[in-house]
């Protein structure tokens, strides 16, 4: 392909796909049209086939909540937590609050009571909704928050109000519509960030925002999906992605079947059981894939395509790498997306391209700056993303201060992602700015000194930091897995390291540790590694 048409003279690459028209209408009322083509169509189905939704079952359904939401005192504008693991009513009562005026916030069900508070504070919740095993966590998190109203349970239950005994006992009749709002400017879904740098910060998607992004996710380029497919419900609905995910689903009429647990193998079993398709997981679940004796235990020939990000792949468990380890696949990409502006680019349905996060998405634009100079840069050279879209936040709510950090004056969106698009205008991601290494006068990637420690035969996993050096600011300091019966030590590794790289890249110390410590979707917990290193320092 020839880039040149895509770039501007200010060297501002252009996705190669046209641009996307997006209706004027909110996210509620477009679901509503979507859903109603597709009447008994089974759209989620728990893990174990006991329980599903049709396409009609969920329009009732959210009607009906929404309607018992209204009669119980909820108002437009107010905030509605759902804090849960995925299950099979989620998306009926996702869809049940916005459509009674409330903007949705997602909680993490694994978070301590205080986490959930500091979220419930932020966004000034009204309402949450909650698994019945973690009702005792809500009603600590919930004390003495000024303007909280209610706690409800998914399940049946004689404690407080439930979701099930509203849907079963409300006659619909409260809910009369989709309540008149402006898509560009209402709020729809508030989700955080990831509080690199300090305390996650509330993003604000609208309604326009964020039907931009389904839109724009739907387009063929980028998730092509057919009404045969089934797709694993096992990304966190309490992830922004997860939630998109969840809410794409439900527009293309596609049968969800939803896995309840992120870290066990019961999504192999689902795989298995339901005849999944289109996998869309977290990086670590790809690593798990590649490493997990079990997995040659399951069928998985139904699966078609993987779909995959989060964060980006290390090279030695690269697209190639996954299409080897199982021959029967036809496609697997990555995509690339931020909380605060998603679906910023995908690799093609149908092409390989390693180590690549893909093509810009349609209605997206993005330039590469250069970090000292806010020069934009050409191809394969290397800056920080800006990027600007329909699909980008409306701000972080209440933080003007935040907001204007990360917007410069004509729109552009600075990602904090460092990397460089090629001659075919393909994105690849080298490394967060927040984690790069402060070395002298060099900025150094971990995730090259990562790449090329997993390269030795013996090493399963790598992870590097930098840590504090009363010269230079800070040095790279690794951690490494390696093989079991491996006789290797920290010296021959380090040797390994000092042929290959330059002398700012050397590790000035390595541990060898069980395993790599991961978020659940597969992005190194350097902090903690950080952390760990310093406190050893200090002894």
């Amino acid at each position: 392909m020839d880039i040149n048409y895509l770039i501007s003279e200010d060297k501002i690459l252009r996705s190669p796909w046209i641009s996307t028209d997006i209706p004027k209408i909110s996210l509620t009322e477009f679901l509503t049209l979507a859903l109603e083509k597709y009447g008994d169509k089974p759209l989620v189905v728990s893990h174990d086939k006991s329980r599903s939704y049709t396409a009609q079952d969920v329009l009732l359904s959210s009607r009906r909540f929404a309607s018992a939401l209204i009669r119980r005192g909820l108002k437009l504008g107010d905030v509605f937590c759902i804090c849960t693991a995925n299950n099979v009513d989620y998306a009926a009562a996702a869809l049940g609050a916005m459509n009674a005026g409330a903007i949705i916030t997602l909680g993490k069900p694994m978070d301590k009571a205080e986490e959930l508070r500091f979220r419930l504070e932020q966004t000034n919740s009204v309402y949450l909704l909650v698994e019945k095993k973690n009702l005792d966590k809500a009603k600590e998190a919930t004390k003495y928050l000024p303007n909280f109203q209610e706690i409800l349970v998914f399940e049946k239950s004689e404690d407080c109000p439930s979701f099930l005994e509203l849907v079963e006992e409300d006659d619909g009749s409260a809910f009369t519509g989709s309540p008149a709002i402006d898509p560009k400017e209402t709020p729809l879904l508030l989700t955080f960030s990831s509080g690199t740098t300090g305390l996650p910060k509330a993003i604000v998607h609208t309604h326009y925002t964020f039907l931009s992004a389904v839109i724009i996710a739907t387009h063929p380029s980028v998730w092509k999906i057919s009404q045969d497919d089934i797709v694993l419900g096992m990304y966190p609905f309490c992830h922004v992605a997860g939630f998109l995910f969840l809410i794409i689903t439900l527009s293309e009429g596609v049968t969800l079947s939803v896995v309840p647990s992120y870290e066990s193998d019961l999504f192999l079993e689902v795989i298995e059981k339901h005849k999944v398709s289109v996998v869309p997981v977290a990086v670590s679940i790809v690593y798990r894939l590649l490493r997990n004796p079990n997995v040659h235990q399951y069928n998985l020939t139904s699966v078609k395509e993987i779909l995959t990000g989060g964060a980006p792949l290390n090279q030695e468990s690269n697209e190639e790498v996954v299409m080897k380890a199982f021959p029967f696949l036809r496609s697997f990409r990555q995509c690339y997306g931020l909380s605060e502006i998603l679906s910023v680019a995908s690799v093609e349905k149908g092409n390989i391209t390693p180590n690549s996060v893909g093509k810009l998405t349609p209605s997206t634009e993005l330039k590469v700056v250069d970090l000292a100079t806010g020069v934009a840069l050409g191809p394969n050279e290397g800056g920080e993303f800006y990027v600007r879209g329909l699909q980008m936040m409306k701000g972080y709510l209440d933080n003007p201060k935040a907001t204007a950090e990360v917007f410069t004056e004509d729109g552009w969106f600075k990602t904090g992602d460092f990397g460089h698009y090629d001659s075919e205008g393909n994105l690849y991601i080298t490394d967060r700015l927040k984690e790069m290494i402060k070395s002298g006068f060099h900025q150094v990637s971990p995730t090259e000194i990562e790449s090329v420690l997993c390269s030795h035969q013996v090493i399963e996993d790598a992870a590097v930091v930098g840590i504090p050096d009363s010269t230079l600011g800070e040095v790279p300091y690794g951690f490494v897995v390696i093989r079991p019966d491996s006789h290797v030590t920290p010296e021959n590794i380090l040797r390994f390291i000092s042929a290959r790289l330059a002398p700012q890249k050397q590790l000035k110390g390595l541990e060898f540790i069980d395993k790599i410590p991961r978020s659940q979707f597969g992005k190194i917990e350097r902090k903690y590694l950080k952390d760990h290193v310093v406190q050893k320092l200090k002894k």
